[in-house]
């Protein structure tokens, strides 16, 4: 009995410790283009912000998810993800593979993104 619960202890550990990445390898904003690993130190809604190399972030807002830039307050929202049937409502990671983003007019570009859960193949630019 004890070593099933060491063996517990240190899976959730390890679980707690690994970076979870998404990724972004189709949008109509290069800016939000590449690799998005989340940051257990920074939350948002109670679940941690997903970052790429432009600084642009997936963060949770009221268990729905948004694309943008947290460096200003409010944030530079360009896309969401708000449909509750796809979009993963109040999940800890950013909907993948089926969730639907749509534009926001002010700052987001067309085509919107397509979040992925496996790493952009074929283009070295990423």
């Amino acid at each position: 009995m004890l070593s099933y619960i060491c063996t517990l202890f240190f899976l959730l550990m390890v679980s707690k410790c690994r970076a979870e990445t998404v990724w972004i390898c189709e949008s109509g904003d290069s800016n939000v283009l590449g690799e998005y690993v989340s940051d257990p130190d920074t939350l948002r809604d109670g679940s941690s912000v997903y970052t790429n190399q432009n600084e642009m972030s997936l963060f949770r807002n009221s268990g729905l998810w948004y694309l943008g830039n947290l460096n200003n307050w409010p944030p530079d929202t360009h896309y969401r993800c708000d449909d509750l049937d796809t979009c993963g409502y109040n999940e800890n990671i950013p909907p993948t593979d089926k969730g639907i983003w749509t534009i926001v007019k002010r700052f987001g570009k067309a085509p919107a993104p397509v979040v992925s859960s496996t790493a952009c193949s074929g283009n070295d630019e990423l």
